[in-house]
């Protein structure tokens, strides 16, 4: 009984990692089949029409600024664009964001600066209030940590000239995609989205995602959808994407790099970011699943598009496998066929994933560079493991409807915003950094009590994970002594002065 109880929880756990695979052997060969991504081709109008760019901040006055520039650097019309600000900082922080729009008001385009009564509904009811002021007919979207091609614009715009379009994502480049390991392996995870997620599923007659920047929409699918969901972190871009579908709008892939995001330049950032949209995209899957799953389409669809979301919301539970290993492995039960193709899925799944073929393969789609990119992927490669334990978390929270508390990822070497203290931010990821050790320790566990009982197939599924779960929870250790030294240290200077 508790063999096949152990069995099956190993089952499941594989299911992520084995759909995935057989997904990704699938996309990678389509992929290079569909050739190079096509740009939306489109004539300019004779008329440009009037766009405004909506920017919805809290606490980014460390790069409003160069944020503003890039966008008044936008080849367009001066009196056909204005930006509008929407703000949700406390005091100190709205007061430095608004010397900054004072600064940049005489470039000749219009800078609206608003601030709510009260943050409700988090960036997507900051989204809301300011397009309730918007009359413009197009939207473009751009979070702070970005920076705008002067072509965004005319690029993006003549594909509205149809009237079935409902808005357009542009593929990110990167400020710092090769300053270290950790943002190289950020930059390759986005690449192998835009190419395989994005691209593909566009060509396929999918909707293009929309990440939540460096894109367009037209305001009459927005209002006619109810606007942006405010719902407790939801994933409010993913959100949209599947609302605006539905609702028989057209959202277009545009392969050419229009704008450069700011990837965070160290792990436990990297850590709360990804559990913070785990929880998105865990909501959304609640929200869209019955809709994805069931509207009429060609079978290949609904099997890329339900892999995809069995991969995005099922695979943190691999984090749990390191347990079950243990427990069967340390009983000593039964080696069946069972047990037996269970591990090999698991090895083509996780000890040599296609999935990071993918990663890859993007890197040769976009780069010249590719092969000395590919190779820092690779360096990279294990802290992506201890992703797991801060996704997991992620997920839970949406599961038990647990509100938590919204991060803000820091931006230039910040240490942490949060509504207390950079002490309780770096609190705050002790509970993972436990996880992650744990982890590791009972995959060498299971690794020594494999090698002693004879199970050799468990090996090399074990000695990865726990490899990649101890490698992420030194850095994470070691980067979290670092920052509570910086921390202590500031702290103790204010309290000086």
């Amino acid at each position: 009984m508790l063999t096949t109880l152990l069995l099956i929880a190993i089952g499941l756990l594989a299911a992520p990692p084995t759909l995935a695979a057989c997904r990704s052997l699938i996309v990678i060969p389509l992929r290079l089949w569909l050739g190079a991504a096509r740009p939306a081709a489109a004539a300019a109008p004779r008329d440009w029409p009037p766009v405004t760019v909506q920017l919805a901040i809290y606490r980014e006055s460390v790069v409003l600024e160069r944020l503003l520039r890039s966008i008044l650097a936008i080849d367009y019309p001066r009196d056909r664009m204005r930006i509008q600000i929407v703000d949700d900082s406390e005091a100190d922080d709205a007061e430095r964001s608004r010397a900054i729009v004072a600064m940049l008001a005489s470039q000749g385009v219009t800078i609206d600066y608003l601030q709510r009564p009260k943050r409700v509904g988090y960036k997507a009811g900051a989204l809301n209030f300011g397009m309730a002021q918007i009359d413009d007919e197009l939207i473009a979207f751009f979070d702070a940590d970005f920076e705008a091609r002067p072509d965004f614009l005319k690029t993006l715009v003549p594909a509205f000239d149809d009237p079935s379009v409902g808005g357009i994502q542009a593929r990110w480049d990167y400020m710092n995609d090769t300053d270290r390991p950790v943002t190289q392996m950020q930059a390759g995870v986005f690449d192998k989205m835009f190419s395989f997620e994005i691209d593909v599923r566009s060509r396929l007659g999918r909707p293009a995602l929309f990440l939540g920047s460096n894109g367009m929409f037209r305001r009459a699918a927005l209002n006619g959808i109810g606007g942006w969901k405010e719902q407790p972190f939801t994933s409010e871009d993913l959100d949209v994407s599947y609302r605006i579908h539905v609702a028989g709008w057209k959202l277009l892939y545009e392969p050419r790099p229009l704008g450069l995001t700011e990837l965070p330049e160290t792990y436990l950032p990297y850590l709360q970011q990804q559990r913070r949209w785990a929880r998105g995209m865990t909501r959304v899957f609640l929200d869209h699943v019955g809709t994805m799953l069931t509207t009429r389409r060609q079978r290949l669809l609904e099997y890329l598009e339900g892999s995809l979301i069995v991969f995005q919301v099922g695979m943190p539970f691999v984090a749990l496998l390191p347990l079950v290993m243990l427990a069967y492995v340390g009983l000593g039960l039964e080696r069946n066929a069972a047990w037996a193709w269970e591990q090999a899925l698991l090895f083509i799944g996780i000890v040599t994933p296609p999935v990071m073929i993918e990663v890859l393969v993007a890197q040769k789609v976009h780069y010249a560079d590719w092969r000395s990119r590919a190779r820092r992927v690779l360096q990279a490669a294990p802290l992506a493991m201890g992703l797991a334990v801060s996704m997991l978390a992620g997920v839970f929270e949406t599961l038990t409807a647990s509100q938590g508390e919204f991060v803000r990822t820091p931006k230039q070497g910040q240490l942490g915003i949060v509504r207390n203290s950079v002490g309780s931010w770096l609190r705050g990821f002790l509970p993972v950094l436990a996880a992650q050790w744990t982890l590791a320790a009972a995959c060498a566990i299971t690794v020594a009590l494999a090698a002693w009982r004879g199970y050799w197939e468990v090996l090399p599924l074990m000695v990865s994970m726990g490899s990649g779960f101890f490698i992420s929870a030194a850095h994470a250790s070691a980067e979290l002594r670092r920052k509570s030294r910086t921390a202590a240290a500031a702290q103790a200077a204010v309290a000086k002065a």
